[in-house]
């Protein structure tokens, strides 16, 4: 999703070479989900927990435990801020933003609480049109695309590019949330799932990095000052403009896809709170919801900081979680099968 939203700060940092970035970035979730998919085969009907205290112990499952806990609450704070921003830019010259999130999440709290068969029908419901906004999006902004912007290629120096995988990958991360909702699959009564997956991981991966490279085509040395990019995209469309606007309608459907985005987020904070304490889910949903809603209140947490922070320190760890955690888990977990 933020992707989408937020291309401009990929440019900041690497301008063009954001492609590549985001590629590389992708490679590791495609392997994410691989290896996802080849734990979930191999221990059916567990769930993540006690996967990882088989694997590793209840000691280290507990870390584990906290550092996916820290995980989803960045991303519910980014995810939040993702939306004031979004409502700031498109609808709103002015929103006072304590008083904002009370409807929003009240809804979203009702959600996270009714659990994942809720998230897969909202998502049945609002991800095509998502999908048909961003093609549409791709093929309307060929017109006004030059490649000339997105010319030269590698002119950033390697920290500035590793610094740009970095964000990349700390930017995305949503195929964890699998790790929660595992017990709820039924993969060995589908053996078509892997295959379906990897699919449209992959097809998700071209698409969306396919949208960076038309954001800078379209936009060049703009693009840096530009946010909510999937609204600019089609705003500046001489195609658009003369025949069919769909600006309005790109705004409303990004929406309700990052209020799922904040359920899924909510429920599986949730879950590595009950593993970490052995508190019901639905308490330790309300204790996430209460802490956060103080949080909101806090003067300091602006999304400026919540982002250094973010993107400075804690990347690390979404890093780790994202490309080593995958592979990490199931090749020990395969040992201690065999032994």
């Amino acid at each position: 999703m933020r992707v989408i939203i937020e291309p401009s700060f990929m440019f900041s940092i690497v301008k063009s070479d954001g492609v590549f970035c985001y590629l590389a970035a992708f490679i590791t979730q495609v392997f994410g989900v691989l290896f996802f998919l080849l734990l979930t085969k191999k221990h059916p009907n567990s769930s993540f927990s006690e996967i990882c205290e088989k694997t590793f112990g209840k000691v280290v499952t507990k870390i584990i435990m906290i550092l996916f806990f820290a995980f989803f609450a960045f991303k519910i704070i980014g995810v939040d801020f993702e939306i004031q921003n979004f409502l700031l830019e498109v609808f709103y010259e002015e929103l006072y933003s304590k008083i904002f999130i009370i409807p929003f999440f009240l809804v979203i709290i009702y959600v996270a609480l009714k659990g994942p068969r809720v998230f897969a029908r909202l998502s049945e419901i609002f991800v095509p049109f998502g999908v048909f906004v961003l093609f549409y999006t791709l093929i309307i902004a060929i017109n006004n695309a030059k490649i000339i912007n997105l010319l030269p290629f590698f002119t950033s120096s390697i920290p500035s590019l590793i610094k740009g995988v970095n964000f990349g990958i700390n930017q995305m991360g949503e195929f964890l949330a699998l790790y929660f909702l595992m017990e709820n699959l039924e993969i060995q009564k589908n053996s078509n799932i892997v295959k379906v997956c990897l699919t449209t991981v992959i097809a998700a991966s071209v698409f969306l990095t396919a949208f960076y490279a038309l954001f800078v085509a379209v936009f060049g040395n703009v693009a840096i000052s530009l946010k909510e990019g999937i609204i600019r995209m089609t705003q500046f469309s001489t195609v658009l403009n003369l025949n069919f606007r769909i600006d309005g309608i790109s705004a409303v459907m990004w929406l309700p896809l990052n209020v799922i985005s904040l359920c899924i987020n909510f429920f599986c904070a949730g879950k590595a709170l009950q593993n970490i304490f052995g508190l019901k889910l639905n308490i330790s949903i309300l204790i996430i919801f209460t802490l956060f809603f103080i949080a909101k209140m806090l003067p300091f947490l602006t999304s400026d900081a919540v982002l250094e922070i973010s993107n400075n320190y804690f990347c690390y760890v979404s890093i780790f979680l994202q490309s080593v955690f995958p592979p990490l888990i199931y090749y020990v977990s395969k040992i201690k099968g065999k032994s």
